[in-house]
This record gives structure tokens, sequence and C-alpha cells, in this order.
């Protein structure tokens, strides 16, 4: 568009330092320096000023470049020279480039405006002849000179405000643009507070603010009160008349009207071209926006993958923009001194809109982006508190954590997938761009996350999870591996750390319909998963009770018709059912209707009489398998059952399985009790019962005959014993029973290394051990009116291997009981066992009489006698034993029952509070390694302080010093794995689940540098093995020479060392050992903080609890010298209430007390 050459031009000063008679070159928008038509002198003289003094304010709402070059009335050709980056621009023209980072922006602009005087030149400097310099005319640098300059000032104050998904933004500037049109007439009182309400404070304190001002200050505001209080004092910075008022405006004349032969602006763009470049520079600086707020969204940040991606292709657009905004540089001030046609913009502008970088095509692709956060965002917000792993180090140390069999993660496989477009976008840029240009539209139609498959996978993945959130064994995890060949997502399931599916699929809800309904029983239909099924190993049927919330399982292995048998009469139920795979558990299908038992069983229809033969009774048949037990003449007989060992390879413990596996569902229980109580009698009492032996039955049966394999020297058991009843017919119970039987309390073993506590840790601890209990059954007597300190050492050291959620398991079987209340319960209350208790405040107890074999020696002659003539004497004895055993049926009856009603507990959080004591244990031996090499550190610095000037004269010195030499401890039947050091002599990790040597550069003590964290010289875990001891730990007393000591220090340190540099070395030693020894004592006050939250029993026993057992163990056993150590314990416990080690402390604090000398 061609141009009037006589035409004066009218521009926005923007901050630059333009002066009347200035030189001005419009084809590029630049200031001329140095060159100038006339001297300062006659400029300054001959000017003409007149004042102009104008003041106002408005609010800028919009962000746009339009608005803002409104606001600040630059013209379009200007404009378009900003736009390029010919212009460089100050004061309050910096407004024009503060441009929003963000759509959630909330921005409103308060814009001030003043002018004070123009200033012009006269026609005694245009005028002809007046030129004083005209040979810069033939220079042709420029095409106009400045001829009036308009003074003043402006200043934006630019309110900014980050807006949450909840609010509205275009409702919080609404708000904002009300309140600063206040702002004139706003006032702050003498405290320096806004006089404004409340509410409207709250709202503007949440604003930040931005100045852009051509003031000089001495603080730019960045709240809204201080913004305020700037705005008030703008008049007074003007300074005096104006005199610190800068260019607002100025006027420009053409060169050529000076003289013909100057250079001329030839032709302006046209406003056309200026608006479409605008809109592309816009389009791209809107999509650096939209990246923005991508990137910083929280599922960007959760997955690298995408904030990679994002990063790629902000970059890519700010490249193209720089790229276009350089060719508009080098182009407009040709087109403007017509050196090109308009057209070459034009063609550039072309080019854009049909390359890869068209506006369509970029906000495609962001669309699809931003498509795929949110739905990632859903899916993720449908896994609450899911552990989401970033990268592969993590996801490598959460699958390999210690407490975690199985992990379970749900991978997004297409996050890392190649992007032809971004690909496309970079070629284009690097003018390598090929034929085939990918279409952004066609790659939103190829989008992985619009499958049906995800939201399938992520429901399995979420109803496994909530399924298994007890299960301390399962770790589920979300994380982004790329796979394509499963495009969208899959689950990856790792065991013991290593993948071994990469398409896992846990089953879905089974299908569940009611069927026949009884009096008793329900029989239901059980239809397979739809997903999963070849991963399930059985079902679970779980009932309770409406209103209950102790439910019940029932184990099947197949689907189809099952019947749930053994429920109450008349009674409502709810029930559901589980597909269980070998991971965990499946999500529950239960029929929301609740399922009504019948009041009454239906009558029979009448059947015709028959007489079965039976010709053996169950009882009869297991005693032909077991073997009988010789015993006093005239006695009954006795036999063992036949019972099979199963090796269990755990030390301390033994297995015994009687019968075959018969598929029903299993109960455990664990029975404790002191020597005396009548636990073994009592558990004979159940294995009678349950195999159906009548009272009338010439024989009974027992566990095992202990009398025949076992000395005097232990009255019952002196291993952890597990016995495994396997279901047949004929028993009175409707499933099979384990039963874990212990030695009683009180047999001889010794205190100290108590078999029975760590044959429970081991056999709870191990692979194929113990995994779950249903009662925890304590054997008292029903006369004791008090718990011994033994029996309560042995109450609390056993429940302080379990969890607490087995509190809820733990029952009482009362022994010897009678009709009246046993006093035992008030004892058991008195000593705060944690135990259930009944509405009356008493333990949940059951009472037997022990009537087995204690009045049968008479009893089995008369059954084996033909004189049956004695009736009466038969009606007053055998009346009143046939009265015991009958209600010791009962008693059994109602504790068997009871016990198909409690709830299974898993041994997960016990295993955990094993660990955790196995972890607290460890770490004390290394307190106390720690506290013994401080002694002897400073013991052999004490020695060498005094005997400085003989050891100076004879390096053979001798002197003894005390230390922790170390032993091995064999762990070889433990079932458990460990981490030695070879170099050091050192256990750096037990219990430790990596069996191989070659792998234990995976051991959780090994640091990302492959050394290990425990040992003092950070040796590399190739240096470490799995072995079959653990290093422990025994105090002796040495002979050294200080040659040798000085050697060791002199080697460490490689230079000769004096006594004083070798006493020093070992201070500076001693620092660093009781820094270590510190941290220890932390990370042990940790691991006890983690038992107060799941042990059942943080501290099994105080010390005055023990030392009082050990008097007691001293005066039972009663050997040479028992006087004088019982005195000595004695007055150790008076000073233990004074010296308890605080929980926090506890230097010396063992998993089990076994001294009671604190060193």
């Amino acid at each position: 568009m061609a141009v009037d050459s006589d035409t004066t031009v009218v521009l926005a000063a923007l901050g630059r330092p333009f002066s009347l008679g200035m030189l001005y070159d419009c084809r590029n928008d630049s200031l001329i320096p140095a060159l100038t038509l006339w001297d300062r002198e006659a400029l300054e003289k001959e000017a003409d000023e007149r004042p102009q003094p104008n003041s106002d304010f408005a609010i800028v709402a919009s962000d746009s470049i339009e608005d803002k070059s409104t606001a600040l009335n630059v013209e379009a050709s200007l404009k378009a020279s900003f736009l390029s980056g010919l212009v460089e621009i100050e004061g309050s023209a910096k407004f024009l480039s503060d441009s929003k980072i963000s759509r959630n922006q909330a921005r409103v602009t308060l814009k001030y405006k003043t002018t004070t005087k123009f200033k012009e030149l006269s026609m005694n400097h245009i005028g002809r002849g007046n030129i004083k310099h005209p040979y810069v005319f033939e220079s042709r640098q420029a095409t106009h000179v400045v001829t009036g300059i308009l003074y003043g000032a402006q200043a934006f104050f630019v309110f900014d405000r980050e807006v949450s998904e909840k609010e509205d933004r275009q409702v919080i500037e609404g708000n904002l643009k009300v309140l600063i049109k206040k702002i004139p007439a706003l006032t702050i009182d003498g405290q320096g507070s806004l006089n404004m309400a409340d509410t409207d404070i709250a709202n503007v304190e949440k604003f930040s603010c931005k100045f852009h001002g051509d003031f000089n200050l001495e603080k730019h505001p960045v709240s809204f009160q201080e913004a305020i209080e700037v705005y008030q004092s703008l008049p007074k910075l003007m300074g005096t008349n104006g005199a610190n008022a800068v260019p607002q405006k100025v006027w420009l004349m053409p060169l050529k009207a000076l003289d013909s032969g100057a250079a001329q602006l030839v032709r302006q763009i046209s406003e056309r071209l200026i608006r479409d470049a605008q809109n592309v520079l816009e389009d791209l600086s809107e999509l650096e926006r939209r990246s923005n707020d991508a990137e910083r969204c929280t599922t960007a940040q959760q997955f690298p993958q995408i904030n990679k991606k994002l990063k790629a292709f902000k970059e890519l657009v700010s490249q193209h923009k720089l790229e276009f905004q350089n060719h508009m540089a080098r182009k407009l001030p040709l087109i403007r001194g017509g050196g090109e046609e308009e057209s070459v913009l034009a063609k550039i502008l072309k080019k854009v809109h049909s390359s890869p970088f068209k506006s369509g095509e970029l906000n495609e692709w962001m669309e699809c982006k931003e498509t795929e956060i949110k739905i990632i965002s859903s899916l993720i917000d449908k896994m609450p508190n899911m552990t989401i792993v970033t990268n592969r180090n993590t996801l490598h140390h959460e699958i390999h954590s210690e407490d975690v069999r199985h992990t379970v993660c749900f991978v997004f496989t297409s996050l890392e997938t190649p992007e032809p477009f971004l690909s496309a976008l970079s070629n284009y840029l690097d003018e390598t761009q090929p034929d085939d240009v990918p279409c952004a539209k066609d790659l939103e139609n190829k989008q992985w996350f619009f499958s049906n498959v995800i939201y399938e996978k992520i429901k399995l993945f979420k109803d496994f999870a909530v399924a298994n959130k007890e299960n301390k064994s399962v770790r589920f995890l979300t994380a982004a591996i790329r796979d394509d060949e499963k495009k969208g997502a899959t689950l990856h399931l790792y065991k013991d750390g290593s993948l071994v599916n990469n398409n896992f699929e846990p089953p879905s809800k089974p299908e569940m319909i009611t069927g026949d309904i009884t009096h008793n029983s329900v029989t239901l239909n059980i239809s397979p998963p739809r997903f999963g099924l070849t991963t399930v190993t059985h079902y679970t049927v779980e009932f309770c009770v409406d209103g209950d919330d102790i439910w019940h399982k029932q184990m099947e292995s197949k689907a189809g018709d099952v019947t749930v048998s053994g429920l109450k009469i008349n009674e409502e139920y709810k029930i559901r059912c589980r597909a269980k795979c070998a991971v965990g558990l499946g999500p529950a299908c239960d029929d929301n209707a609740l399922i009504k038992t019948l009041p009454t069983s239906p009558p029979e229809k009448s059947k015709e009489k028959s007489v079965v033969v039976c010709t053996e009774k169950p009882p009869e048949a297991v005693k032909k398998e077991g073997r009988k037990i010789t015993g006093p003449p005239d006695s009954l007989d006795v036999h063992t059952l036949p019972l099979k060992a199963q090796p269990i390879n755990v030390e301390g413990c033994e297995r015994f399985i009687f019968g075959k596996d018969s598929g029903n569902k299993n109960r455990t229980i664990m029975v404790l009790g002191a020597t005396g109580a009548g636990k073994s009698t009592l558990v004979n009492r159940m294995i009678n019962y349950i195999l159906g032996v009548k009272w009338d039955d010439t024989f009974r049966f027992k566990l095992a005959d202990e009398g025949a394999a076992k000395s005097q020297a232990h009255s019952q058991t002196s291993e952890v014993t597990v016995y495994k009843l396997n279901h047949r017919e004929g028993f009175q119970i409707d499933y099979s029973l384990t039963i874990v039987d212990t030695p009683g309390f009180g047999d001889t073993g010794g205190i100290e290394k108590d078999r029975m506590i760590r044959s429970l840790q081991r056999i709870f601890s191990a692979e194929h051990g113990v995994s779950e209990i249903d009662a925890i059954c304590f054997v008292a007597q029903a006369s004791l009116a008090w718990l011994t300190p033994l029996q309560k050492y042995i109450f609390e050291s056993v429940l302080s291997i379990f969890g607490k959620d087995v509190a809820e398991n733990i029952r009482i079987l009362v022994t010897f009981a009678d009709g009246t209340k046993p006093t035992v319960l008030d004892a058991i209350n008195e000593s705060a066992v944690p135990c259930p208790k009944e509405k009356d405040g008493l333990p949940i107890h059951f009472k037997f009489n022990n009537s087995l074999f204690a009045d049968n020696k008479v009893l089995g002659a008369k059954n084996k006698s033909e004189d049956n003539d004695d009736d009466d004497d038969d009606e007053d004895g055998d009346g009143f034993h046939k009265k015991n055993w009958d209600m010791g049926t009962n008693s059994m009856k109602r504790f068997f029952s009871a016990l198909n009603f409690i709830e299974t507990k898993s041994l997960t959080l016990t295993k955990e509070v094993l660990r955790k004591r196995g972890e607290l244990e460890n770490l004390q031996i290394k307190v106390k390694l720690g506290l013994a090499k401080l002694v002897a550190i400073k013991q052999e610095s004490e020695i060498l302080q005094t005997h400085e000037a003989a050891i100076t004269a004879n390096e053979e010195f001798e002197y003894e010093v005390i230390f922790m030499k170390p032993v091995q401890a064999d762990i070889s039947k433990t079932g458990k794995y460990i981490t030695n050091c070879q170099q050091c002599e050192k256990t750096c990790h037990f219990p430790c689940s990596i069996p191989n040597d070659a792998e234990k550069s995976r051991c959780r003590v090994m640091g990302p540098d492959g050394n290990c964290t425990q040992c003092e010289n950070k040796c590399h875990w190739m240096l470490h093995f799995n072995q079959k001891y653990h290093w422990d730990y025994e105090q002796v007393t040495e002979k050294l020479t200080y040659k040798d000591l000085k050697e060791k220090y002199e080697k460490a340190s490689e230079k000769a060392m004096s006594v004083v540099d070798v006493i020093k070395k070992m201070e500076l030693e001693y620092d660093l050992l009781q820094e270590e020894v510190v941290r220890l004592k932390e990370c042990s006050a940790e691991c006890l903080n983690t038992l107060k939250e799941i042990a059942l029993k943080p501290n099994p026993l105080s010390t005055p609890e023990y030392i009082e057992l050990m008097i007691e163990g001293e005066k039972s056993e009663a050997k040479p010298g028992y006087l004088e150590r019982i005195e000595k314990l004695q007055h150790m416990r008076e000073k233990a209430g004074k010296e308890i080690i605080i929980n926090n402390k506890f230097y010396f604090c063992r998993l089990y007390p076994r001294s009671p000398y604190i060193e």
C-alpha cells in the first residue's frame, strides 16, 4: 500500500528516547542517533512549547495484542514492527509484551495516563534555507524527522490471580473490575488499612500486582494495597511543572518534504496482512499457555512421559514463532522501502497456513493431549491413594520391597509411543519435511484412550486393589512402561521382584444366584467370573447375620451349585461370593436382597424302615490305624492317632498330618498354658470329641505318646508342634482343624533362650508355616487367683508376636471348672491381657472339666468285667462320671460351634511385627557393638595418655582391652535368608528376601552405587553372601601392643604418627562412631514407634518384672549360691524403678529380655 510522501506520521513513543529534530527510519521503525539537521542550541532556542495537562485512568480487561496496542495507541505499522521484534520498548510500553502464561489466570489491568506539555519545531527550523546540515539527506539512513513531541507519563497496574477449576474466571475478573473502578476514591487509614469491606479486602488479597510505568519508583507494588499507595503518589512523581515527563507521542515529518533527494517510505504494509500475522502469533502464544497449563497439572508431573512430549511441543512452537518473527523482521523494511513487494509477506503467511504449524493442526494435537491428561486423571481418581511410580528406579525399589510378595502394577503402555506429528513439526523446521505429513485429526482417531479395553482393565485393577487393601503382602502401583503390543494399558504382575506376567488379569466378580433355602442352609449357583477365569484357584463364599459385622467363610474349589450349611433357623443373612487367585481375593459379588432361612425344617416323607448294619464306627477305624499305648492294668485302652510326620524345615517345630486333605475349610487354633493347667488333657479331649468317642467306648485317643519318646525332664512337648486333622466322615465338626501345640509354661529349658517363643516366631514367618489363625487359646485353671510373673511373662511374650488385628481372636479355656465363676477370669482382667470381653466385662471363655482319663481306671475294669451285679455302685460311680463326660462333651460342642463363627485372621500383620522385631533386635546389637567399641576406644585413649612417656620410649608397650569378638550363630533351620559381609564379618541384613548371592545387589541395604549402607567400609555387594549363620558377638579380653595400634592408624592415614597424633585420631574415630550410634538409636526409636502402631504388645515385659522372673527361677532351681544371687537381683530390682529404659531411648532393648544386667 503506497503512502503520501508529504503526510506526517504520528507514532507512540513506547518508552524510546525521542527528542526534537531527531531522525527516524520508518522502514524499520528505528531512531537514528548522532545525525541531525540542526545544531542542539538552535533546536532548544527556537522550539515552541505549550502546556497540555490531562489525566485519565481506564481498565484493560483483555490480554490480546489488539487491546493492549489500543491502550498504548500503537497503530498498525508500528504494531507490525513490534510483532516482528524490530522495536525495543521501555517503560510503560513493556505492558505490550507482558502476556499471561496460563489460561487459568484471571487478569485485569488499570491504566493511568497523564500529559503535561507539547513541544514542536518552528518555521525557523524547517523553513526553506534553514537546514544547517543538508548533507545528511545524502546518507539516506532516515526517512523522517521528529517535529513534535507530546510529553507525559503512563502506568499500568497488572493484577493477576490463579483460578482453580471450580472457579469462574470471568466472574472473578468482573468483581475485580468493580473494585478497580473504586481506586481513585479509596483511602488508607492511619494504621495502613484499606477503607474497604472485609469481603472486598479478602478478594483483592488473592491478587498479585505487576507495575509497568514511566515513573521512577523506589519499590514496585506487588499487592493491591501497595498498588493503591503507588497510584495515589503518581501525580507527585511527575515533578515540578512535569519535570519528569517523558515522550508519549511523536510527530514525524517525511524528509522528502524537505529535500527531494532524501530517502522515503515507499509503502506501508496492509492492515489485513498485519492482522493475519498478529493472529498467527497470538495463536502460537495461546498454544504456549496451554502447554504451560498441561505441564503444570498433576498428571503430567506424575507421568514424565507426558511432560516430555509437552515440552517438546512447546519448544517446537516457540522455535517456529521465533523463525516467523525473524522472517517478518527481514522482510518488513525491504517492503516499506520498496525493495520487495508486499506479496512476499503474503507468501510467508500462506506457507505457515499450509505447513504442519497451521493453527488447526496444532490445536487438534493439543486438544488430543489435553484429553489424554483428563482421561488419565479421571482413571487415577478412581484409584485413590494409589502409588504412582514415575521412573524405573522407583519401580525397581517398590517391587523389591522386602515385605511384599506380589506387586500388581497398572501400566499405561502408550505414553512413550513416538508422536509422528511432533516429528513432522521438527522435520519442517529442519527443512527435511517428507511428502506424507501426518494429520493431527488422523492421529486423534488412533489415540489409545478411546479404547473400551482401557476402562475394563482399570475397573479390574481397582476392584482387585480394593478387595485386597488389607493384604499387606500385595502392593498395587501405577506406572508408564512402553509396550507397543498391548496398546493403551495392561497389568503387570511381579513376584518377589520379578515380572511373571505382563498381561495379568485378576478375577472379576462372579455371578451368584440364590437357589434352595432350608432352615439351616442356602444353595447358591456361582457362575465363573467374566475376567481372569484362568487365574482362579478357588471360590470363597462369605456370609454373616444381617446387622452383624462378623463374616464367615466357606471355600469352594469350583463354580456351580454350592450349599452354605450350619446357618441359624429363621435368620436373615447377607451372602457374597469372591473368586480367589494366587495373588489375592477378587471383588465380592453380593446379592443385595437378604436371604432368610426357614423357621423350621420341612416334614419328611414317610420312608420304609430299613436296618443298616454298621460294622465299624469311625473311632473304631481310627483305633485300628493307630498304636496302643501300654498303661496300668485295668485301665482304659489308649491309642495314638495315626499321624504322619511332614517336613517343615523350621527349627524347633514339627508338623504331623492326620488323614488326607478332604477339601473342607480349615480352622487353626494355637493352645498355650502353664504346666499343670491341664492343657495336654484338654487337647486330647478335643481329639476324642472330634472323632466321636462315646462314654461307653472302652478306649480313648491321645495325639502322641510323650512318655515313650521323651525323658521326664520335660512334662509335655519340648517343641512347637503343628497337628493338621483333615476332616473325614464321622467327625463331630464340619471342618478340618489345625492345632498349634506349645510346651507348658515352666518346662525346663531356661528363660534366657525360650524355645517356644522363638519357634512360634519361626513358624509364623516361614513361607510354608502357619499363615492364618482362628483362635489363640490360653488354658488356665479355674481356681487360679492371680497370674505369676512367669505366667504373665509367657502371656505377654506370646502376644507380642502378633499384630493388633488378632486381639479379637483370643479365647480363654478354663480347666477344672465347676458351676461357679472361675477366679482366674478376674486374675486375667487384672493382668490386662488383651482379649474380647463378654457383656459382664469378663473375658470370653469356655469351661471344661477335663473328664477324659482321670477317673476311668475303675471304670475300665467295670466295662471289661462280665460281673454286672453291683448296680447300685454303678449308679453312684458310673452315673457321676458319665455326667462329667456329658458336660465335657457339651463344652466341646459349644467351643467348636463358636470357633466356626470366629473370623479367620491372616498373619500378614503378624509377619510384619516379627520382621520389625527382628530389625529392632539387629539394630540393638549394632548399638551394643557401637557402645562396646566406644568404651574400648576410650579405654585405649586413656591408657595412651596415662603412659605416653613409656609408650614413646617403647613401642612394644602392652596393654589389655575389652572388645566384642564376632562368632557364628547357626540359622540353617530357621528357613530364612541372610546377607553377611565376608570382609567385615558382620550381618548386614537379616532376614533377607534375596537367597541368590548373584542377586545381592537387590538387597535393601545396598545403595544405588552397589555398596552396602551397613558396612563401616561401605563394602561392595559382591562381598556379601547368603550363609547358614549370622554373626553374633561375645566379649573377650585381649593383649595388644602400641605398635599394632599405631600401624593400624598409620596405614589408614598413610603417614607417620606420634602418640599425640594417634590419640587425636582415636578422638576423631570416637566422635564419628558416637554419631553412628545416635543414628542407630533413632532408627530403633522409629522401629519401636511402628511396633506401637501394629503390635498387640509392643513392649513384652518391663525390667522389674523380668528380674522378678529371674528371682523366681533362682528359687525353683536352688543351685549353689542362689541366695547370694537372689540378694543381688533384689537390689537390682529396686534400682530398676529409677533406671527403666524409656521407650524412646532403650539403649539395650531387645526383642525378648535376655539379661537383667545393664551394661
